[in-house]
């Protein structure tokens, strides 16, 4: 009786130790962030829609992004969105409840890690060292599991329950349990869920169970039917689709996913030539030794033969093939950090190690477990992250990570500019039309109109196939914005009398997502630019000639600003009067 006992008391030191040497590197990572982009907030302008959606819902509301509006599903995780409803009950400021979550969640991954690959004294291992440095390493996997706010660290968690089950094996039960959480995790899930199914299929061939191999598929297969059966008819009864409505926002047609999917990849793997070197390595090796892999395919064999790091090898370089090669079907992801494969930044150590572990398979295990190759093993993932363009030493100035700060900064400047705009249009509150439809949504208290249709079923919907252009910002549609004819379009904080600088600033871009509406003979006949302005604080933005005109009766100022007709234009008049 008291053997067990001891074991527990192994077990919880063991994993009390992983979490709290996970919770202290963590943290330090996190804080790196912070320090080195120079953050004042938290959460990128897309999780501020989860917020909204999980508000909505619990004051009763249904899962609208505007109350009165029919339901639509805008977000993209039906688990990351229960949680925020619960942060939303529990009534916890939303952006601290959501980074408390993400951190939680993300420490348990940093532990499992050093469970998974070093077991009960992991501490002694250098691989498990190794893989936990790895994950640290890269700014860019802290910023997206933890910082964001987002859904990605429950993608990040299923494709570690993948990882270690290959790597090592996982309990029966928890295999169908992260094959229904990796579905309800993000639309990408069931993807994952299914290569899951297949690698863990040849895995269980490889260890000699071929007798217990058609059941153990059977089953996974039931579970992996059941959980997308459920959610589609959940789906259905409740928003009328079987997909979500970012589905139909961003669906270009194939070819064009496959061009700018493939642009995505090749940039990623020149910004981390770590990880490309373990997926190009890992495919060589694999490729160099198919004799050998052959050669287990015929005659499966137990695990603890001398060639377990082989098939490691094989499982490992298929699942991160599978990962890499998604943006191909489904295009590029506009996000810093390259967001999408963040996630895959995992199988990907543990390619890494598994070709380190071949190469030194000679040596003496005695040696493998000093002080000096525990050492080593910590300090090569991060003299390795130093070749990638994202690394925390060039925070302040690479590209990616200014980039990963401004999609924070532009979250709150719209939770900003929706609590001066509720001042200002107290009571009438106007339907606005903008693009960054997260932070500003959530404050905002009128209707608001995303031109870009992640939260709009019409604007989803207005083409089977959207034509090219920047990635998840493709489904804006002239004739649906026109038919809606929305008052306010474009509003921007200018109190401080740098508004009409940020809008020419982003002109560009504004003009190219929205299809050349600014610039369009028609936007110009229908809308001046103004800036409106009550008391001390005031927004510039293109109205509606009758709401500008209508202002003015309300108490608030209003001034036209001069606004260059555009070349099909020949009234020659500026901003859009007669």
């Amino acid at each position: 009786m008291g053997f067990p006992f001891r074991e527990r008391i192994r077990w919880l030191y063991s994993w009390g130790l992983a979490l709290l040497a996970a919770g202290i590197a963590g943290g330090l990572a996190v804080l790196a962030l912070y320090r080195g982009l120079g953050l004042s907030s938290t959460g990128v302008d897309d999780a501020y829609i989860f917020a909204v959606y999980a508000h909505h819902w619990v004051e009763g509301k249904g899962l609208v992004y505007n109350p009165g509006d029919g339901p639509v599903e805008g977000f993209t995780s039906p688990l990351w969105l229960l949680i925020t409803a619960a942060i939303h009950r529990l009534g916890l400021p939303w952006e601290i409840g959501a980074l408390g979550a993400s951190l939680v969640l993300f420490v348990f991954l940093l532990a499992w890690t050093l469970r998974g690959i070093g077991g009960p004294q992991w501490w002694r291992s250098p691989g498990a060292l190794f893989a936990g440095v790895w994950l640290l390493s890269s700014p860019g996997f802290v910023a997206w599991n933890t910082i964001s706010l987002m859904d990605t660290i429950l993608l990040s968690l299923g494709i570690a329950a993948i990882s270690l089950d290959l790597w090592d094996g996982i309990p029966g039960p928890l295999r169908e349990l992260f094959i229904v959480f990796l579905i309800l995790a993000r639309p990408e899930g069931g993807v994952w869920a299914l290569v899951w199914i297949g690698l863990d299929a040849l895995r269980a061939y490889l260890i000699s169970k071929p007798a217990r191999l058609w059941p153990r598929i059977a089953r996974l297969l039931l579970t992996y039917t059941i959980a997308v059966m459920a959610l589609m008819a959940w789906r259905a009864q409740t928003f009328g689709d079987l997909l979500p409505n970012t589905y139909y926002a961003k669906r270009i047609a194939p070819l064009d996913a496959f061009q700018s999917g493939f642009v995505y990849l090749m940039l990623f793997l020149l910004t981390y030539p770590a990880g490309a070197f373990a997926f190009l390595a890992g495919g060589y090796t694999a490729f160099r030794r198919l004799s050998e892999i052959a050669r287990l395919l015929r005659s499966p064999f137990p695990l603890d033969s001398p060639y377990p790091d082989l098939i490691r090898l094989l499982l490992l370089t298929l699942l991160t093939s599978a990962g890499l090669a998604l943006p191909l079907l489904t295009g590029a992801d506009h996000f810093p950090m390259f967001r999408f494969y963040q996630p895959v930044w995992f199988p990907l150590g543990l390619l890494l190690l598994v070709l380190g572990r071949l190469q030194t398979h000679r040596v003496a295990s005695k040696w493998m477990t000093t002080p000096l190759s525990q050492t080593i093993a910590a300090l090569l993932p991060i003299l390795l992250s130093l070749l990638s363009q994202d690394n925390y030493a060039a925070l302040h100035t690479s590209h990616h990570a200014q980039r990963m700060k401004f999609e924070i900064d532009l979250a709150a400047q719209g939770c900003i500019l929706g609590q001066k705009m509720n001042r200002i249009f107290d009571p009438i509150y106007p339907e606005v039309a903008i693009i960054t439809a997260g932070g500003f949504r959530s404050e905002y208290k009128g209707k608001v109109f995303d031109l870009m249709g992640l939260n709009d079923r019409e604007m989803a919907r207005a083409e089977r196939w959207h034509p090219p252009g920047f990635p998840g910002h493709v489904a804006f549609r002239s004739e649906v914005f026109f038919r809606r004819s929305p008052p306010v379009v474009l509003p921007y904080d200018d109190t401080t009398g740098y508004g009409l600088n940020l809008l020419m600033t982003n002109l560009e871009f504004n003009n190219s997502v929205l299809k050349g509406l600014l610039s369009s003979g028609e936007f110009y006949r229908r809308y001046r630019l103004v800036r409106i302005r009550r008391s001390d604080e005031a927004i510039i933005a293109f109205v509606e000639h009758s709401f500008a005109d209508r202002s003015a009766t309300l108490g608030l100022t209003v001034e036209t600003i001069q606004w260059p007709p555009p070349a099909d234009d020949d009234r020659g008049t500026a901003g859009g009067q007669e």
